[in-house]
């Protein structure tokens, strides 16, 4: 094998992408890069998923003898697909495709030239959102330094995505990185952190690789206008959390700005809680604030605003008794 056309293993989870499947199939079998292999995860999809594969493959029968199947006996969610197909692969370099999107036809190529250039351990493309209401660029920030490409990272925004990248994998091998099972919304944000922090040297291509599907019903990102989608909301504390537990004995900005982004997220949680009247949730977040560092809280203006925060919100949960011993212990805590 040339050094110049190095093994890329294409990874995608599948699971009731029926309707998705052959589009994205047809984009990465089409690659105009040769030395690819292919990892789908079949995670129990109870839809036809596994059939369109099989009668895409058939019409690319040279890429057909680089593509593996492999089938979870029960479900267990996207980040342990993920998991699978990083334990099942054998290329140089990983690229993560979500099986109802889309890539461009050279997108590896593209990805793969980038790193030829710069010997990066992670390359990044641009990638397309697109939503009912029309398409938009996401951003492809170039940063300046590894601290600002790992705290971004663990921020819960759209930037920490693991797809549009091209990534060594020794860098999941070395360093025993994983995406936590039963941790399925921002699951890459755990696992972004970790490479961004692992990896000597990162760089960026701004041309298009990627296109983002978020118009899907029933997909991981999209949630109902009103509707407080708890799962979310803990995964994403969740995964702050072993962001935290990760920095524990790392650099101290990096712990820092950790703890942040932990209080942070149950901030968004208790606000999502309490406009919705969400008493129980409510309750249950506001445990998770008190068993956070307090020391923290002034990093998002809570030091003057929180009192002010759940005084605003007290009324629409006022039918519940509860609230009001738990408004007063949060602010014995606080206060005290």
């Amino acid at each position: 094998m040339s050094i110049e056309t190095p093994k890329v293993s294409i990874l995608v989870p599948i699971y009731n992408v029926e309707k998705y499947l052959e589009r994205c199939a047809i984009g990465l079998f089409e690659q105009t890069y040769e030395n690819i292999e292919y990892v789908f995860v079949n995670d129990c999809t109870p839809d036809g998923s596994i059939q369109v594969l099989e009668q895409v493959m058939k019409r690319y029968p040279l890429r057909e003898k680089s593509t593996r199947i492999i089938n979870h006996t029960v479900n267990r969610g996207l980040a342990a697909a993920r998991n699978t197909a990083v334990q099942n692969c054998s290329g140089e370099f990983i690229i993560h495709v979500d099986s109802d999107d889309y890539v461009e036809l050279n997108m590896v190529e593209t990805l793969v030239n980038q790193q030829l250039r710069s010997k990066a351990d992670i390359v990044t493309g641009v990638s397309v959102m697109y939503m009912v209401n029309g398409h938009t660029l996401l951003p492809n920030p170039h940063y300046n330094s590894k601290e600002e490409f790992v705290t971004d990272m663990m921020q819960e925004t759209i930037n920490h995505s693991i797809w549009k990248r091209l990534i060594r994998r020794s860098l999941y091998v070395d360093y025993e990185v994983e995406a936590k099972e039963g941790v399925n919304y921002g699951e890459d944000c755990w696992v972004m952190t970790q490479l961004a922090y692992y990896a000597s040297s990162f760089s960026f291509v701004d041309e298009i690789v990627y296109h983002y599907d978020c118009t899907r019903k029933y997909s991981y990102t999209a949630n109902k206008k009103g509707v407080v989608n708890k799962k979310k909301l803990k995964d994403d504390i969740a995964t702050a959390l072993l962001i935290v537990d990760f920095f524990r004995d790392k650099e101290q900005v990096y712990f820092d700005e950790a703890n942040r982004v932990a209080v942070k997220s149950v901030e968004v949680a208790l606000e999502q809680a309490a406009s919705a009247g969400e008493h129980d949730f409510f309750n249950e977040m506001c445990v998770k604030l008190v068993a956070s560092d307090e020391k923290y809280w002034d990093a998002i203006g809570w030091d003057n605003g929180f009192k002010r925060f759940v005084a605003q919100h007290y009324h629409s949960c006022r039918t519940s008794l509860f609230l009001s011993k738990v408004y007063n212990k949060i602010l014995s805590y606080k206060y005290k």
